[in-house]
């Protein structure tokens, strides 16, 4: 089929009777390999018929189109396909023929084996897969672009699955190669993984990179075929990624220092560290969203986790407290089990977020509800952490700036420790209510104080520690524990293992403390007045 001038014609009609079928029309391809012969539009079958005279070829001709013929001869033998290049040009080809191939009959495809035409060979695949076809012999693409097939089933099926086949979602691609009894060349699976990513279908071909063992020479495949990839429908950015993955899962470095990245130093930290943390993961190729991990650090939620890195690895962690959930992101990024956030304000179904590098309130791009479906592992909850009610058990609880609005700070971290495991840690960062800005409203720092702003009179220079707020206002709705009571209750449950006490500095507040002010609150301590936040880690007891 598609013989054109016939020098493939001429060696098969040595050994068997050949039927040639083509449409014999000149294209402009064709021109521009062989100017001057034909022009382009017209019929070169007496140029054809002529060759093979003169080499003395005997052939039966069948002059049609590959859509509107069907072959009504003598069973198939060996049927021999030169260039079909897409996957609809081979349908037709195939399509034609199909049911009249001889059980065992093999099938020649020229450029079978030319990664450039990836769409061909992933359906090619994806019919050996169903069990259509069988790869044969040694079909190494080194000195030959000839890939050689087996039919292997009966004809009517194969008929419907050339049609069915097309769309490249209608079977699970690849993996049912893996106990065949010849596994296709490795440029088959590049070819299936690059049609994933030119059709954006990433989360498909991340699965499937996971899947993949690891080994040098798929580097080299990839790298020949991705520039074949049409980038019309996908993001450059997102292209860049999955190379960028690609190679780090092939290489033979891949888990010596990967582990070590820093998530908070950027984006593609962030994205590389998830992918090789969580080697370990039944979940990692279909919870691997670059995208949303992207996004997550471009709003500064990688910091914190950072922070946490040599505690959260392998681990099950709650976070109570935990706004929109984006640090969960951080800490699968650098390893941990899963994550279960939990937040009684949280919307699940609202894309509105605190961006933390811009201090302001802006859309995310993903719901919580989206972010759930899409990373398995991650999960939020939009309850009240003294409603909440599992014996799931957690290796690690993590409460960031949530103390401060607990109305009984002790029978809260009773019910944190009897949340965790045996040998199980809480870390929780706290800000101390009673420095500067402890009101955590403006001024924050001291070049924000404005003297002409009449709501910082009643917060300035320690004022939140007399006044009475609204009932509506933020301040009342903190607690005021001291740092030494809240200490004092976390040992009553915990083994502290490191505390960190951030103190205030000349933008915070330090300098403004006078000796009035003191007087004012006798109870307090200079370390009640000048600690920022402390930050604790304790193990259960």
């Amino acid at each position: 089929m598609g013989p054109w001038l016939g020098f493939f014609s001429r060696e098969l009609a040595k050994h068997a009777q050949l039927h040639v079928i083509d449409n014999f029309i000149w294209t402009t391809d064709h021109e521009r390999r062989l100017p001057g012969r034909v022009q382009p539009g017209e019929s070169f079958r007496a140029l054809f018929e002529h060759l093979m005279s003169l080499t003395g070829t005997q052939v039966t001709i069948h002059q049609a189109d590959f859509a509107a013929f069907e072959w009504s001869g003598p069973e198939i033998s060996m049927l021999v396909i030169d260039s079909p290049k897409t996957a609809r040009a081979l349908q037709m080809c195939l399509s034609a023929v199909v049911h009249c191939l001889k059980p065992g009959a093999k099938i020649l495809l020229k450029n079978g084996l030319n990664t450039k035409h990836h769409d061909m060979m992933a359906y090619i695949e994806r019919l050996a897969a169903d069990g259509h076809f069988r790869f044969i012999g040694d079909n190494s693409n080194d000195g030959s672009n000839v890939l050689v097939l087996e039919a292997t089933t009966h004809p009517r099926r194969t008929r419907q699955a050339l049609i069915d086949f097309l769309d490249p979602y209608s079977a699970r691609l690849g993996n049912e190669l893996e106990d065949a009894e010849i596994a296709p060349p490795a440029a088959f699976r590049m070819a299936t993984l690059a049609q994933m990513v030119e059709t954006g279908n990433w989360t498909e071909a991340y699965r499937y990179v996971d899947e993949l063992t690891p080994d040098p020479a798929n580097i080299k495949l990839w790298d020949n075929i991705e520039h074949t990839i049409n980038t019309k429908t996908i993001s450059p950015t997102e292209l860049a990624m999955f190379s960028d993955i690609f190679h780090r899962h092939n290489s033979l470095e891949t888990g010596t220092v990967t582990e070590m990245i820093d998530i908070s130093r950027g984006p593609l930290a962030a994205v590389r560290a998830f992918w090789a943390n969580n080697s370990d993961k039944d979940w990692r190729g279909t919870a691997f969203q670059p995208s949303i991990l992207y996004r997550a650090s471009e709003f500064g939620y990688m910091a914190w986790p950072q922070r946490l890195r040599e505690f959260v690895k392998g681990c099950d962690i709650i976070d109570i407290g935990c706004g929109p959930g984006l640090h969960g992101l951080g800490y699968l990024s650098l390893g941990a089990k899963s994550f279960l956030g939990i937040d009684p304000a949280i919307r699940t179904d609202r894309d509105r977020v605190k961006n933390l590098v811009t201090k302001s309130r802006r859309n995310f791009g993903w719901t919580p509800q989206d972010i759930s479906k899409l990373v398995s592992p991650w999960q939020i909850l939009p309850v009240a952490f003294e409603d909440f009610e599992s014996d799931r058990g957690f290796d690690l609880a993590i409460l960031h700036d949530c103390l401060a609005h607990v109305a009984d700070v002790d029978a809260f971290i009773e019910k944190v420790a009897k949340q965790l495991r045996p040998g199980g840690r809480m870390i929780f960062r706290h800000k101390n209510f009673y420095c500067w800005n402890g009101h955590s409203q403006s001024p924050k720092t001291v070049s924000e104080i404005d003297p002409s702003d009449s709501g910082q009179k009643s917060l300035v220079d320690w004022n939140h520690l007399t006044w009475t707020p609204p009932s509506d206002h933020y301040v009342s709705g903190l607690n005021r524990v001291r740092l030494g009571d809240l200490m004092a209750a976390v040992e009553r449950h915990f083994t502290v293992e490191v505390l960190e006490e951030t103190k205030s500095t000349p933008a915070t507040g330090l300098g403004r403390l006078k000796p009035e002010i003191q007087a004012q609150h006798p109870e307090l301590t200079e370390r009640d007045f000048l600690v920022q936040n402390v930050v604790c880690v304790a193990r259960i007891t």
